[in-house]
């Protein structure tokens, strides 16, 4: 049976995915690249998936037809004349088994040599109001009670949701429909948030909501961290511990 995964995988900085199978053998994967797909508990080493191997080697065999090209080339130049026609002559040579060496590693490992598209280079420069204006969106979806508008503004797949990592729709979906079952009439009144990094950000919101449980409205004074991943994409997000007194300490400075 056609192997149907969508596989995921990580050069130690950025995560890059999902592909199929035929679509990650145009990419630099090697033994100890870092690989997810769904059903995994954490990423693994690509030596550890057995039908990476094939990849592993196929990248491994268009490194060395690259060297051998070049160790050829070098060997042709030592032995050149020293005559002006033959000088030229190597020269001509020496472009051609240069563009020859590109050409495999294109072939064979997948390099991408096109230009960054429009989206991608205007992703680098979003400003702090981009990134507020996406967390003010979520948690307005979220008191609309509106999961698909909630899920339009996170990673696929996001790193982590709270308790959940790697979650898919259908567990992000249970996981609201839950908490949205506990209660009613919620609200965030947001009060402040925070640039902590590039692409990290800290909401401070006070959360109303009716508990059907107690019978009573309550609410709960949060500091919620927000991550993006270089879409502008939600790809973590969490609660920050805090209490009620550091929070209106942090909120009025």
């Amino acid at each position: 049976m056609e192997n149907m995964k969508a596989y995921y995988y990580s050069d130690g900085k950025e995560k890059f995915g999902p592909f199929n199978l035929e679509e990650l053998k145009k990419h630099k994967i090697n033994e100890d690249t870092l690989v997810w797909y769904k059903g995994l508990e954490k990423w693994r080493f690509a030596k550890n998936i057995p039908e990476l191997l094939t990849i592993i080697e196929q990248n491994k065999t268009a490194k060395s037809k690259a060297k051998v090209i070049l160790e050829s080339y070098e060997a042709k130049r030592e032995d050149q004349p020293s005559k002006k026609s033959s000088s030229i002559q190597w020269k001509l040579l020496g472009v051609i088994a240069l563009l020859l060496i590109f050409v495999v590693l294109f072939k064979f490992l997948g390099v991408d040599y096109s230009l960054p598209d429009e989206t991608e280079s205007a992703n680098r420069f979003k400003s702090d109001s981009f990134y507020i204006n996406k967390i003010e969106h979520l948690i307005n979806a979220e008191d609309e009670r509106n999961f698909k508008k909630v899920y339009t503004l996170f990673a696929k797949p996001m790193s982590q949701y709270w308790d959940l990592y790697y979650p898919d729709s259908l567990q992000l979906k249970k996981k609201y429909d839950y908490a949205w079952s506990l209660s009613s009439h919620s609200k965030n009144n947001a009060d402040t948030i925070f640039k902590i990094k590039d692409q990290t950000y800290d909401l401070f919101t006070r959360f109303t909501y009716y508990s059907k449980k107690k019978k009573r409205f309550i609410t709960n004074k949060s500091r919620i961290r927000f991550v993006f991943d270089k879409k502008g994409k939600i790809d973590k997000t969490y609660s920050i511990n805090i209490s009620n007194k550091d929070y209106d300490v942090l909120i009025t400075n």
